[in-house]
């Protein structure tokens, strides 16, 4: 299966989050880290990357839609690969935005 031009500019970002989060991690103070991680393992179990790129662009997105977490204008829709590291940043996303698949505002395309 060749991949979509979108399942490529999603790997690329991705990357370049993790590149980014390294950097970001060593800044911030152990205590934002250490919430930050916490948050992701409470939804998803552990704290892996793609769970945590997936925090950090849901994070990302509330702050340029200027919006708050559980924010009810927001809609969430991830479209990832059928692959279980990528359906892994839906938890991220989820625990950074508030989103949900109950309150209807979360959903992924495969």
């Amino acid at each position: 299966m060749v991949p979509s031009r979108s399942h490529l500019l999603i790997s690329v970002c991705l990357l370049i989050l993790a590149g980014i989060g390294e950097s970001v991690l060593a800044q911030q103070s152990n205590s934002s880290t250490d919430v930050t991680l916490k948050a992701v393992v409470s939804i998803h179990g552990m704290a892996g990357p793609f769970a945590v790129a997936g925090y950090r662009m849901g994070s990302r997105a509330l702050r340029e839609l200027n919006l708050q977490r559980g924010d009810f204008a927001l809609d969430v829709v991830d479209e990832s690969p059928a692959k279980v590291q990528w359906i892994c940043v839906v938890p991220g996303v989820q625990e950074a935005t508030g989103a949900s698949l109950g309150k209807l505002n979360l959903s992924f395309e495969i």
